[in-house]
């Protein structure tokens, strides 16, 4: 079902339609293993763990947004490029 899609919830539902009939049921297994992943996030890297472990994978990916907030303004203060 596209709105299962849409909200990015259809993991967590079996549904059953047919004619004039539509059921669905909750799939509680699932529903409990995204909530012990509330609040926090998951990075992950190919990166061997002796190149790169947790904490610094994680930094690297925090300053990933200045990396391209940093692109964003020479593109186009100094570039000048447009699309």
């Amino acid at each position: 079902m596209e709105i299962l899609d849409r909200y990015q919830v259809r993991k967590f539902f079996e549904t059953e339609t047919g004619r004039g009939h539509f059921a669905y049921r909750r799939r509680e297994d699932r529903i409990a293993a995204e909530a012990d992943l509330d609040s926090f996030y998951v990075v992950r890297t190919n990166v061997s763990e002796a190149d790169l472990d947790g904490p610094r994978a994680v930094a690297a990916y925090k300053r990933l947004g200045l990396v391209e907030t940093a692109f964003r303004c020479f593109k186009t203060f100094s570039l000048q490029v447009r699309p």
